[in-house]
């Protein structure tokens, strides 16, 4: 437009050169779209290189969650499976216990094992001379004493 001022306040009203003039202005904006086309196109790989990179981490995160949620389900199945375990050892040690607790209320303090004839000779056994048999048989009743105080 500045250059039809030019030619028009030079007198020059020639419609070729105005068309001329319109022609290159015309390609000067081609090329200028032309140029702008080609950086959007590049502009467009590199976006879908992005978005096909970060698909493909998508994809990794996604398997590491689903194998990291197997593994919290396996652990959450292993500790149920061993607090059951263990919620059944603790019936059986208190059955065991009370078992044992029964059985000594029920022993007689004063009701000592007889020594055999193959033990008397034995050290500790009650039948020898040193006096090690009474002892132990006092240690005997002491520990019967305390299982059925506790």
């Amino acid at each position: 437009m500045a250059d039809e001022n030019a030619q028009n306040a030079a007198g020059n009203d020639d419609p070729e050169d105005e068309v001329d003039l319109l022609c290159v202005q015309i390609l000067r904006r081609l090329n200028q779209l032309k140029q702008r086309k080609a950086a959007d196109i590049a502009l467009k790989t590199l976006c879908d290189a992005t978005i096909a990179e970060l698909q493909q981490r998508s994809k990794e995160v996604k398997s590491r969650a689903f194998k990291r949620e197997q593994a919290r389900d396996t652990y959450t199945e292993t500790i149920a499976e061993t607090e059951v375990a263990m919620q059944k050892v603790i019936a059986t040690a208190d059955v065991v216990a009370n078992v044992l607790n029964e059985d000594v209320k029920q022993d007689d303090v004063n009701d000592l094992p007889e020594i055999m004839d193959s033990e008397k000779g034995r050290p500790g056994a009650g039948g020898g001379d040193d006096g090690a048999g009474a002892e132990e048989n006092a240690k005997k009743a002491k520990r019967r004493k305390k299982r059925k105080q506790g």
